[in-house]
């Protein structure tokens, strides 16, 4: 028999039919690594479970090897818990596995004292308010000679030389449009939308990914003077910058580093800036850009590969530029935070842990995870009245004095469910075709660059012949901040490449 994972994926190819997500529950990970199923809320006889399961390859069936009795007021932040019936059948609405989603369902076997798998389904997100714009804003217009000013100043505050001139004025909005939460629910989001004026020809569409965000009021739409954002709108360029889930017109504390909701987030974004370029009589031509750093270089990846892999008939990608993403979470990431040097940002892992309760529902308690005072306080340090480094200030850079033992051990056991919540948003598990660029300094203090070479090595071997993994010059850089000083060369760099590929 095949294994789950490929049982799965040739699932795509055969007739079975697609269903809409009208029922969410909160995500259950497959590890295609373990053979091992994660579910986290079960719901039988008004008792709240989360379970293990194996799956056997030989006989297509499923045996629970762990499960634990949750707080009955323990509920998903998505969706829904899962219901087990009287006959211990149940219906699983969405399975991630490798960052693609299915439905299936489960029979309970007494003879056997297994689950049968049946039904396997791809699950379809389509939803015809996805990408439907709530609210447009026009925010003003920003002439070449403010762009010049905003330029400069960046370059003086930042200590770099930007070779960048605006060469037409800009007209900014913000935007509120319809998307998915992590659950599969519709919620609205926000993006930033610069349209350059003045031109006399069809313009490209740029898709830029900004880096973390903790406090709300530096969301995008807050702060619409964005450098990145009007240098390109200023080099003849429709910008689309999202401010993901979490900010702006979204309430959610957002799912750090969540690839799927990132990219759902994102694709929506390019529907409703499409809809507004028309209502606008701004005219595109057809080329789109993908660029973004840190956690939006992150972001691009995971917005390419949804791209590729789901709407290759919607949308055709020119070039994509990710940089300096942490692409390769449940590996390099894992042993940064293993690794008991400090690190410059703690508040990092933090933050993915909060995701990961969010999304995958891991924990009871965050006693379980951080120890005392911080399994209280961290909570309240990401209520978006603080920003990264006054939550740096508040926790230890030691993983050992914040972290407990337990979740450290959990981290080393790849069959562990953190590790298969953090593989399930890893992005090096597929093969790009378009041309695709990952930028990065190697000697990143803070999201290490074997991220972009483990990528790198991951596609090769995939057989991508249109990636490269292209080094960022570090030598000039201090090297306490280099992740920080990176990002400007690295988006220049992308800039000059899209530049030789714009439609004439």
């Amino acid at each position: 028999m095949k294994s789950f994972t490929v049982m799965l994926r040739f699932v795509f190819i055969s007739s079975l039919t697609w269903v809409l997500a009208s029922s969410v529950s909160a995500t259950v990970v497959y590890s295609s690594s373990t053979n091992k199923l994660f579910i986290p809320y079960l719901e039988y006889k008004k008792q709240n479970y989360d379970a293990e399961w194996l799956y056997c390859q030989d006989c297509n069936e499923l045996a629970i090897t762990q499960s634990r009795l949750r707080q009955n007021n323990v509920y998903p932040v998505y969706g829904q818990r899962i219901l087990v019936d009287e006959q211990l059948n149940l219906h699983l609405p969405r399975i991630n596995v490798e960052g693609s989603f299915y439905q299936a369902e489960l029979a309970f076997m007494p003879e056997q004292n297994t689950f049968s798998v049946s039904n396997l389904q791809p699950l379809d997100e389509h939803n015809p308010l996805r990408g439907e714009l709530l609210a447009t804003n026009h925010e003003g217009t920003y002439r070449q000679s403010q762009i010049i000013q905003l330029i400069a100043f960046y370059s003086l505050q930042n200590g770099v030389s930007i070779d960048l001139q605006a060469a037409n004025d800009v007209d900014v909005f913000t935007i509120s449009y319809q998307t998915l939460d992590p659950g599969g629910e519709l919620t609205p989001a926000s993006a930033l939308i610069a349209f350059p004026t003045g031109l006399d020809t069809p313009s490209p569409l740029v898709a830029y990914q900004h880096g973390t965000l903790v406090k709300r009021s530096d969301a995008l739409t807050e702060n619409t003077f964005n450098a990145p954002t009007l240098g390109l709108a200023a080099s003849g360029y429709v910008v689309v910058s999202a401010d993901y889930l979490g900010f702006g017109a979204s309430k959610l504390l957002h799912p750090y580093i969540h690839a799927h909701s990132l990219a759902i987030s994102l694709i929506d974004a390019l529907r409703a800036v499409r809809k507004l370029a028309e209502t606008e009589n701004i005219d595109l031509n057809q080329q789109l850009f993908l660029a973004g750093y840190s956690e939006g270089g992150y972001a691009t990846l995971a917005l390419q590969r949804e791209l590729e892999t789901h709407h290759a008939d919607e949308f055709s990608i020119t070039a994509s530029a990710p940089m300096a993403g942490s692409y390769d979470l449940s590996g390099t990431m894992v042993q940064r935070i293993l690794d008991p040097s400090p690190h410059p940002n703690p508040y990092y892992f933090s933050y993915i842990v909060l995701m990961l309760e969010q999304v995958y529902g891991l924990f009871d308690d965050f006693a379980e995870v951080f120890q005392a005072p911080y399994n209280t306080l961290i909570p309240n340090y990401f209520d978006g009245e603080h920003d990264g480094s006054e939550i740096n200030a508040y926790l230890p850079n030691s993983t050992e004095q914040l972290y407990q033992a337990t979740i450290l051990e959990a981290l080393n056991d790849p069959g562990s469910k953190i590790n298969a919540a953090l593989a399930a948003n890893d992005l090096i598990r597929w093969k790009p075709t378009v041309p695709t660029r990952l930028y990065h300094c190697q000697n990143d203090e803070q999201v290490p660059f074997a991220n972009s070479q483990v990528a790198y090595d991951n596609f090769q071997a995939r057989g991508a012949t249109n990636v490269e993994l292209i080094i960022v010059d570090d030598s000039g850089f201090d090297q306490n901040e280099v992740h920080g000083r990176c990002g400007i060369q690295a988006i220049l760099m992308a800039k000059e490449w899209f530049d030789s590929l714009v439609s004439d």
